[in-house]
């Protein structure tokens, strides 16, 4: 849920919908300071997450705190996985125009009969940076 407080929204209860732009913004700032060496192998600096939540601030005038920044860069990280998973198997492509995992038709009908929880991989983007 949001709340207006003059120009600023606030996240107030419930999941925070992320949408493109607010991913844009994060993403450009996790690979700016992965550059930087501001992270680990495992996680993130604190710093990195208040970064977030000030670009996010002062460009679309959204409050949001660090563990919702969080969530959504593990959110990332479980969608980068699985879409690897399913483009090592055999027959799969990827195509760097749409974000997406390519495959003809029997090939998707074989691998879905044995991962149906895998069906939005489909057609699910996987970068918001084209």
């Amino acid at each position: 849920m949001e709340e207006s407080f003059g120009s600023v929204k606030v996240v107030t209860k419930g999941q925070l919908r992320w949408d493109d732009k607010m991913d844009k913004i994060l993403l450009e700032i996790i690979l700016e300071e992965y550059g930087l060496g501001n992270a680990s192998n495992t996680s993130w600096k604190p710093e990195v997450y208040t970064q977030v939540c000030v670009e996010l601030l002062k460009q679309l005038k959204l409050e949001v705190n660090p563990s919702n920044v969080k969530g959504r860069i593990k959110t990332f990280r479980t969608n980068y996985f699985l879409a690897k998973e399913v483009i090592s198997q055999s027959g799969f492509g990827w195509d760097p125009d749409t974000q997406l995992a390519t495959a003809d038709v029997l090939t998707w009908k074989d691998y879905l009969e044995k991962h149906p929880e895998k069906e939005s991989y489909r057609r699910k983007c996987v970068s918001v940076l084209q």
